[in-house]
């Protein structure tokens, strides 16, 4: 096995660090690694407006409304990527079709006579 210093020379010049990663650190790791292969990856909360194609003020309905699963990892919120693009795959990729308002108002009045 080798150790970064054999893997970066450069390396061998730096003072080392023997301490280990806090357990609470490794922890965290473990359950985030630990999720992210369950939900086949992890989406941060930001980048899902983009990968949606929606505004945040949209995103944030869509939450509520569907109620996502999520974590909190590293002081960020990640969303399941697998529930995420099932989700993606059933709505329209533009949006739902537009409606045509003249249409809705002509099956909703009366029809009027010249």
């Amino acid at each position: 096995m080798s150790t970064a210093t054999e893997t970066f020379e450069f390396l061998e010049q730096l003072e080392q660090n023997e301490n280990t990663i806090p357990a609470e650190l490794a922890q965290e790791f473990a359950d985030f690694r630990k999720d992210y292969d369950e939900h086949d990856g992890l989406l941060p909360s930001g980048t899902c407006p983009d990968l949606l194609g929606v505004t945040q003020q949209r995103w944030s309905q869509l939450k509520s409304k569907y109620g996502f699963w999520s974590a909190t990892y590293f002081d960020k919120t990640w969303y399941s990527r697998r529930q995420l693009e099932d989700f993606y795959k059933v709505q329209r990729k533009n949006g739902a079709a537009a409606h045509s308002v003249s249409k809705v108002l002509k099956g909703i009045l009366p029809a009027v006579s010249k």
